[in-house]
């Protein structure tokens, strides 16, 4: 099996970050022959500038406003061609290897519908990019710091007790949008992203999606991203719309989202 793969990059702004990106994709190896394009979605006014040479490998969509993560994705899924859609945040840059133990695993796992990767900084330090679904509890873990030494949180993060779940290729609930995989068949058999949400959760929601439909959500710990998670946007951006889409989430799921509200409020107000 050689799969082909759409790499998908939706920007906001940040111009030296697109370009950091795209430059990853063309030094490591990413255009060969089974990478069939690169599709970069521009959700801000502010734009890269392309490397020269490969503009047959890229097509750029740009959009008036900011339409938000997922929908942005749907609109490159749309022209997309590859056997699998290769989600990559503009703040991300591939490695020399990143697309070699990827396709090794999917070989290995044709029953894989969504793969995601090791995601690291750029100085060495594991990033979260797998967890379980939300829930009041689950983010009362979080709060009161349960979820630093158990594996109970919505984020299951790399702290000394939990770092050996980053060494384990398996499957999880649910990976991070950051630096995903999903085939495009059944991208498109669960309808995209769900375009409520507009930043953030929208990753855990297409995997419960994809899981309930009898696919299958894996973490390949070989395969590794560079990862500056959040330099592409502010801290209280980013609580607002994670809140946002708890919150929908717990609606959509049929879960109290009242309790979810005051955790909410009460994490916001001694974490400013």
């Amino acid at each position: 099996m050689q799969p082909s793969y759409s790499i998908i990059v939706i920007a906001y702004n940040q111009p030296h970050l697109v370009e950091r990106c795209i430059e990853s994709i063309m030094q490591n190896g990413a255009l060969i022959s089974q990478t069939k394009e690169v599709i970069l979605v521009n959700n801000g006014p502010e734009h890269a500038r392309l490397p020269d040479g490969h503009e047959q490998f890229i097509t750029v969509i740009n959009n008036d406003k900011n339409l938000g993560f997922g929908q942005a994705v749907n609109q490159a899924a749309e022209i997309a061609t590859g056997e699998y859609l290769f989600l990559l945040n503009s703040d991300a840059v591939l490695t020399d290897t990143t697309l070699k133990e990827l396709t090794s695993f999917i070989r290995a796992n044709p029953q894989a519908s969504i793969v995601g990767t090791k995601q690291k900084t750029t100085q060495g330090k594991l990033v979260a990019s797998f967890g379980n679904y939300p829930s009041a509890w689950r983010e009362l873990a979080a709060l009161t710091g349960v979820s630093k030494v158990l594996p109970v949180g919505r984020l299951i993060t790399p702290t000394r007790a939990l770092r050996s779940r980053y060494g384990r290729t398996g499957e999880r609930a649910w990976v991070s949008g950051g630096a995903m995989i999903i085939k495009a068949s059944d991208f498109e058999r669960v309808g995209g992203f769900d375009p409520m949400y507009f930043l953030y959760v929208d990753d855990i929601d297409i995997c419960r999606r994809v899981r309930g439909s009898a696919g299958q959500v894996w973490y390949c710990a070989e395969a590794l991203v560079l990862h500056d998670y959040g330099s592409s946007g502010s801290r209280e951006h980013a609580q607002r719309y994670t809140t946002q889409g708890l919150l929908y989430f717990a609606k959509k799921y049929g879960q109290a989202v009242k309790p979810l509200a005051t955790i909410q409020s009460i994490k916001h107000a001694i974490r400013p």
